[in-house]
């Protein structure tokens, strides 16, 4: 169903390549490493994140940021689809709950390869083994 949006974005066919549910506890630390500091995820060229928040975003709930921009939203669902290895973002916990997103790593492609498909990837799932399993059967 987010397939239309995320080929508008990129403006290009895509292939999923990881996909992963997260939980930030409520008041959870910044430490050196993590998701609740300022990073860019350090993907190959042409990857992209969409992160779904399961929760609503609020101070409640937690939020996030990228950049200068704190993203809000008062209803669960939001999705928010940005190149994550060139933008600056982080998870801001909740001040008393969990936060909850699922995030999708999608690949750009020449052409539209099945987007569901298993594609061998490296052990932490941030690219394919090589570019080239978008297009081999």
């Amino acid at each position: 169903e987010i397939a239309p949006a995320c080929k508008d974005f990129c403006s290009s066919p895509f292939i999923i390549v990881n996909v992963a549910a997260w939980k930030t506890r409520a008041n959870a630390p910044t430490l050196e490493r993590g998701p609740t500091r300022m990073h860019r995820d350090g993907y190959a060229a042409g990857h992209f994140k969409c992160i779904i928040y399961v929760t609503a975003l609020n101070a409640d709930m937690g939020l996030f940021q990228i950049g200068d921009k704190i993203i809000s939203s008062e209803n669960p669902g939001l999705a928010v689809i940005f190149q994550n290895s060139k933008a600056h973002h982080k998870a801001i916990p909740g001040k008393k709950y969990d936060r909850y997103t699922l995030d999708i790593t999608m690949m750009r492609t020449l052409r539209q390869t099945d987007l569901l498909r298993y594609y061998p990837g490296t052990p932490d799932d941030r690219h394919l083994l090589s570019p080239l399993y978008a297009y081999v059967s």
